[in-house]
């Protein structure tokens, strides 16, 4: 079964009239899978699968006796994503472009939704991630920027997701949507940054948020700008994975 069958097949399968009021949908589903899978304790596809079936002990075990080559595809397609940092975001979940603006796809808003929701589930455990910075002695101030960080890809999150909460007016909104396809990058960016600290963060003497302050010795460059080899290629598609 490759990837796209079995994307299919979850679908279809969480989609089916029987399943239990509030089911996730596929994107949803994908979006709290990221989140787990990037918690410092580390997370399995069936806790995800329990929070998507809405806790119901039964529509896990018939999930897992119908669809599970499904489930256990897309699960591990994700986890390599995210360990070989080359996740993408955009391309299962691209904008939709109007007329000089962009929107999200009710698919991209699920998938916000569904990290939100996966994030919400771990939030002890990333609490205690940042307790434990504190306690190795880590600069009270990098951990402070470490915390604000993850609170602001939350907020970027929520911005794309609940629009109407984020902002205070439709002008504020359409600034927003005009300027979506960098968030987009930025929330990118954020899923495989919190990858990298959660996992990180169980082996805390390695970590690089020590007594130096962090520094970038060049501009940041974009996963769809250009890649500063001149190939003339995305970064995305050339240099970013080595």
């Amino acid at each position: 079964m490759d990837i796209q069958q079995a994307r299919e097949e979850l679908t279809a399968y969480l989609a089916a009239e029987e399943r239990p009021a509030g089911c996730f949908s596929l994107a949803q589903y994908e979006g709290a899978l990221a989140a787990v899978y990037s918690c410092p304790d580390g997370g399995s596809m069936y806790r995800v699968l329990d929070l998507a079936l809405q806790h119901d002990p039964e529509s896990v075990a018939h999930c897992l006796s119908s669809v599970n080559d499904a489930c256990v595809k897309v699960s591990n397609t994700l986890g390599e994503a995210l360990y070989n940092q080359d996740f993408d975001l955009s391309e299962s979940y691209p904008l939709e472009q109007r007329g000089d603006s962009y929107r999200p796809s009710q698919a991209l808003v699920d998938w916000a939704e569904g990290y939100l929701r996966g994030c919400h589930l771990c939030e002890q455990e990333w609490q205690q991630a940042f307790e434990d910075l504190a306690e190795a002695g880590y600069r009270p101030d990098k951990v402070d920027e470490i915390r604000e960080g993850y609170q602001e890809f939350l907020n970027l999150l929520v911005a794309i997701s609940q629009p109407e909460l984020a902002f205070e007016s439709d002008a504020q909104i359409e600034r927003f949507y005009a300027e979506l396809p960098a968030a987009l990058d930025a929330v990118n960016d954020g899923v495989l940054e919190h990858h990298r600290l959660g996992k990180a963060v169980l082996d805390i003497p390695y970590l690089d948020y020590g007594n130096e302050p962090l520094v970038r010795d060049a501009p940041k460059v974009g996963r769809n700008d250009p890649c500063p080899c001149g190939s003339g290629k995305k970064y995305k598609k050339c240099c970013l994975n080595g």
